[in-house]
């Protein structure tokens, strides 16, 4: 890596703060780690469909701080249950107390029109760490 310095800004003994965005993925949903229920053989999540709770399988992709990002199981649209979720079954009739948009529901980068409750799908500049 290189950088120009050509204006004689940068130099020896100086500390820098730098920021490398290492990937750009763009329409991928990430959700809340705490949202991913561990079970023997897979990873489940529960949506809402309706006023009943579904259980999805997932297969989780690399984590970006607090949220993991789905490879498979949800689309943008499902309305994840990210709070009492350990606590429904599939089938069962569930209250929403409440919805979280976008980058308000998983606490990260994404739209903030973002009209999915509880399901975040950032679409610009959102890198992953191993």
């Amino acid at each position: 890596m290189s950088i120009d310095n050509r204006d004689g800004r940068l130099r020896t003994g100086k500390i820098v703060d730098v920021v490398l965005t290492r990937r750009v993925l763009k329409d991928v949903i990430l959700v809340p780690l705490v949202a991913v229920i561990p079970r023997k053989d897979d990873k489940v999540v529960y949506v809402v469909n309706g006023n009943k709770a579904d259980r999805r399988t997932v297969e989780l992709g690399l984590m970006r701080g607090r949220d993991v990002r789905i490879l498979s199981g949800l689309s943008s649209g499902d309305r994840l249950i990210v709070s009492g979720h350990k606590y429904v079954a599939p089938g069962r009739t569930v209250n929403v107390t409440s919805t979280h948009t976008g980058a308000a529901a998983a606490g990260a980068l994404g739209p903030a029109d973002d009209s999915t409750p509880g399901l975040q799908q950032p679409t610009e500049n959102d890198g992953e760490r191993p």
